[in-house]
């Protein structure tokens, strides 16, 4: 018996299957984020029912839903609600001129000046 591997006593690599998954079969943030069954079904039910009726808004409803689309965008419109982008809201504006213009308006309250600095300050300070 060979002493000399860096593995550790009693461990070899012949005791072990290679690992062929690394690490995909594990829960990710997104899972259940795809299409359920039921809303396949439901799906493929409405664009059958739309066909029927000849409503290609139901029919354009159920292949939506059937495919995730409805879901996508649904989620992306929840996205934008959450984080609106500030570039949109003042066009012409960047981030930076927004900031220091909402500082100034901080700053300069209408109807409080600032008084001018006393020259003769100084004898009203007591030396420690």
């Amino acid at each position: 018996m060979d002493r000399t591997s860096s593995s550790g006593p009693g461990a070899s690599n012949d005791e072990y299957p290679p690992q062929l998954h690394a690490g995909q079969v594990g829960y990710g943030p997104n899972f259940g984020q795809g299409t359920s069954t039921g809303d396949k079904m439901t799906g493929f039910k409405e664009e059958l029912v739309g066909k029927v009726k000849r409503d290609t808004d139901l029919v354009q409803h159920g292949h939506d839903l059937r495919t995730g689309n409805l879901q996508r965008r649904e989620r992306e419109e929840a996205d934008r609600a959450a984080f609106p982008d500030p570039e949109l809201e003042q066009p012409g504006a960047s981030r930076e001129d927004t900031h220091d213009q909402q500082r100034a308006q901080a700053v300069e309250a209408p109807g409080t000046d600032v008084p001018e600095r006393d020259v003769n300050a100084r004898e009203n300070v007591r030396m420690v």
